[in-house]
């Protein structure tokens, strides 16, 4: 039983570096450059424009306000008035 888990552990751990390695290499050539660098100017190609300003572009629109709200009447005033109540209950 030790030797066999022993055995699945190493093999485990060795295909883990093994693994491991394989990426780091492979992420290492992504990014590598091999002295492929970008400075000859005749493979970009400027574009050039102009863009027109903004007022331009858009319509004068006239604005209108709508007309204002009319206020609402003052309601009618109530009258405070209290009702005595008695302290007994009615039978």
């Amino acid at each position: 039983m030790i030797q066999n888990s022993f055995i699945r552990w190493s093999i485990s751990f060795l295909l883990g570096i093994t693994i491991t390695l394989a990426l780091f290499y492979s992420m290492q050539m992504m990014i590598a450059s091999n002295d492929n660098i970008l400075d000859d100017k005749s493979v970009y190609k400027m574009i050039d424009f102009v863009q027109m300003h903004q007022k331009a572009l858009e319509p004068e629109l006239k604005k209108e306000l709508p007309p204002e709200p009319k206020k609402p009447e003052t309601p009618p005033k109530m009258a405070n008035q209290v009702e005595s109540q008695s302290d007994t209950a009615p039978n």
